[in-house]
């Protein structure tokens, strides 16, 4: 790890030895307290959104056409079910692909020839599995479905945010500990950890199986990687992380290598396993590429249809700029595996050839969070930032519980 003078160096490290997990006190303070008012905040924005920006009866506007005239524009009532009664909450938190993961939990994976764009196999399957563990014993009505979605999401995003208050203090003080887990509970696009989404339970998988690599635990580790390659598709890149993470605890010594490598091994066979059943039930391995091909994201399209790129939008742009700034900085200042981790996960979105959803695909790359958590030491950065970053967060809910496309 630098040192120095610079912002990003750590002044006050974790004394040598065993690291303590945390405190209650700590605990309370510094993740249940930012958890529980940044996740208010977030359902106060929505619940404002539903009740005063839905369009609610015919209204006369106007706007200047291409042409260069003023041309009377119609909007229609909105339909009440968009309305806050009586489930305003859930339907909050479960737009958008909360309906694969929905449909995925009650019905299972289904593919149809042709039909691509219907097809529910671009999703993975481990979230949609335990909400329907948790929702089944409690009916089959949707609601409770979702309500078991946003459990798991919010459940997954405590424990996820103590792992990673416990991994960052095994090099960095509780300074940075705290100030990460602010910055990640207020980035704009936040709101995806509370929502019938993937990303609450990726995140706790991915810190976890960080975690417990540094700690010497690789079995655990392996386990909590192939957890999160069954979570999101960017879960195998964990482990090629920690691969390197092994290699670099061992000194990159072939000697030292011992048969505890052969937990990295649980993440491609999860991976193995979950295609493998797709080739059992719909006689294809591939199914996932040729869904996503469907669908308009090919891999091979990030080199033939450089336009693509021109699609995002002005969040996808923000979080890009800064991914471009901060991924130097981590192979500077953090750990190789953590760099490696980081360069990955903001690469392999942009394989399909667009930048569109790149502010949601990031929120989950933990290692971002410890820069800017080094650079919040110094006040011009942290105030700043915790004004545009939360205000953003808010805009971004509004947008997405009135069905605007977010990430």
């Amino acid at each position: 790890m630098a040192t120095g003078t610079n912002f990003l160096a750590n002044d006050h490290p974790p004394q040598p030895g065993p690291t303590p997990f945390l405190t209650w006190r700590w605990f309370g303070l510094h993740i249940a307290l930012p958890f529980a008012l940044t996740r208010l905040l977030l359902i106060a924005a929505s619940f404002v959104a539903l009740n005063q920006l839905v369009v609610r009866r015919e209204i006369h506007i106007w706007q200047i056409a291409p042409s260069g005239q003023a041309e009377a524009l119609r909007l229609y009532p909105t339909d009440p079910s968009l309305s806050f009664r009586p489930y305003w909450f859930v339907n909050s938190f479960s737009r958008w692909d909360a309906e694969w993961y929905l449909d995925i939990a009650k019905h299972g994976y289904h593919y149809e020839e042709g039909r691509g764009l219907r097809a529910n196999t671009a999703f993975f399957p481990l979230y949609p599995a335990l909400i329907a563990v948790l929702a089944r014993p409690f009916g089959d009505r949707d609601v409770t479905y979702l309500l078991a979605g946003l459990a798991i999401s919010h459940l997954s995003l405590l424990i996820g945010l103590a792992f990673l208050a416990a991994l960052i203090r095994l090099e960095f003080d509780a300074e940075t500990a705290a100030r990460s887990i602010l910055y990640l509970l207020v980035f704009p696009t936040t709101l995806f950890f509370s929502s019938v989404y993937t990303e609450s339970l990726f995140l706790a998988l991915s810190v976890i199986a960080f975690y417990c690599a540094r700690r010497g635990g690789w079995w655990l580790a392996g386990l909590a990687a192939a957890g999160a390659t069954l979570t999101r598709p960017p879960g195998i890149l964990v482990c090629a992380a920690l691969g390197l993470e092994y290699l670099h605890q061992r000194q990159f010594r072939l000697r030292a290598i011992r048969a505890d490598i052969l937990a990295l091994a649980l993440s491609p066979l999860a991976l193995l396993l979950h295609f493998s059943y797709f080739a059992w039930k719909f006689g294809n391995f591939w199914l996932f590429f040729k869904t996503e091909h469907d669908w308009g994201r090919p891999l091979a399209s990030a080199t033939g249809r450089l336009a693509a790129f021109l699609h995002f939008s002005g969040g996808d742009l923000f979080v890009t700029l800064l991914a471009l700034v901060l991924i130097p900085l981590a192979w500077r200042h953090l750990r190789p595996s953590y760099s490696l981790y980081a360069t990955l996960a903001f690469l392999m979105p942009l394989a399909s050839g667009t930048l569109l959803g790149v502010a949601r695909y990031n929120v989950v790359i933990f290692p971002f969070y410890i820069l800017l958590a080094r650079a919040g030491r110094h006040p011009g950065f942290d105030r700043p930032w915790l004004i545009l970053s939360s205000s953003a967060a808010i805009l971004y809910m509004v947008m997405f519980c009135l069905w605007r496309f977010v990430g």
